[in-house]
């Protein structure tokens, strides 16, 4: 989506990874040596600063992960 903002962490100078199928709503902004896992959801305006696994959905400043989908979007 638009006005989304990757970073890299100053310590370790590691940009975060986006997998297959993930979606990434307006203004997220996510930092650092991260990754952000397969069929995954970040929710508009989240800070995410710690990976994200497969299946789930994470939300808020910072955010958070608020539950993992049964099944894949994608087969």
């Amino acid at each position: 989506m638009h006005q989304v903002s990757f970073g890299q962490n100053k310590e370790s100078k590691k940009a975060p990874i986006v997998c297959d199928y993930a979606y990434i709503g307006n203004g997220a902004k996510i930092h650092g040596g991260i990754r952000i896992g397969t069929n995954s959801k970040v929710g508009a305006n989240a800070v995410v600063l710690t990976s994200v696994p497969d299946n789930c959905t994470a939300v808020g400043v910072p955010s958070v992960i608020k539950g993992k989908r049964k099944e894949n979007v994608m087969k």
